[in-house]
Parts: structure tokens; sequence; C-alpha cells
């Protein structure tokens, strides 16, 4: 057990979680993997190679849905993916 009653553990979350709940206050460390910490640049250049893709799985005949996947895409919904400290799909371009 740690400090203060809290369990010392060790998790997966991507990289966009963690920084996001760092900011809130989490008490997160971010470790390096191989000497390589994990940030856009290093899983860009595939530096870091522990990462996951995004799947989104839905029904092509979804109106409410091919909205979601229309707006996520769009310069806007990315701006929205990268205010939460998730990775563009189009990187940032």
């Amino acid at each position: 057990m740690g400090r203060g009653g809290v369990f010392d553990a060790i998790g997966f979350v991507s990289a966009g979680s963690a920084v996001r709940d760092i900011q809130a206050g989490m008490p997160i460390k971010i470790l390096a993997y191989e000497g390589v910490m994990p940030n856009e640049q290093t899983i860009l250049n595939n530096r870091y190679p522990i990462i996951r893709e995004l799947n989104l799985v839905y029904s092509k005949n979804s109106p409410k849905a091919k909205k979601f996947v229309s707006f996520i895409l769009s310069s806007t919904g990315q701006k929205a993916v990268s205010h939460n400290n998730f990775m563009r799909v189009d990187h940032g371009k």
C-alpha cells in the first residue's frame, strides 16, 4: 500500500487521458518505455511503440452516426479532439 492509504499501481491508459487526469490533479506519473516518453511526436514517428487506435463502429444507416463521424472528422471536430489531449486524425495539419 502506498502513502495515505492509496494503492500504488501501474496501469495503461491513453496518453490523452493521462494528461487530462494529471491536469485535473490526479497523482499520475507517465512513464517512459525503453527510454522513450509517449507524446505526439514519438507516437507519430513510431519511436514510442505502445499505441492503440480509436475505432468507431456504427451503422451506415444511422443518420446520427453519420453526423457524428462527419463532425469528428471536420476541422471543428479535430480541434475538439486536440483540445481533449488526443491526437488528431490530420495530425494538426
